[in-house]
């Protein structure tokens, strides 16, 4: 799930933190967006399901008042034919 998207790495980074210091399991992915800009994404978990997902977002955002989305991550590996 997604919990945060900055501009600044060092703000992603350090909400990355903040989470992980409270046992989650959190990391700043960087997605590039049509201009160029590098985002830096923090995500939390990875999950077999959307309905798993679902609920863990419900119990974090109860949890820590973060914002939550679900969002399909695709595995980097060889191009699909």
């Amino acid at each position: 799930m997604q919990v945060g998207a900055f501009l600044t790495g060092s703000h992603a980074t350090r909400l990355a933190e903040d989470l992980q210091k409270r046992g989650h399991d959190a990391r700043v992915v960087v997605e590039t967006d049509t201009s160029g800009r590098p985002w830096h994404i923090v995500r939390v978990g990875r999950f077999i399901d959307r309905y798993t997902a679902l609920g863990a977002a419900n119990r974090l955002k109860s949890a820590e008042g973060v914002p939550t989305m679900v969002v399909t991550e695709l595995l980097s590996g060889p191009a699909l034919r």
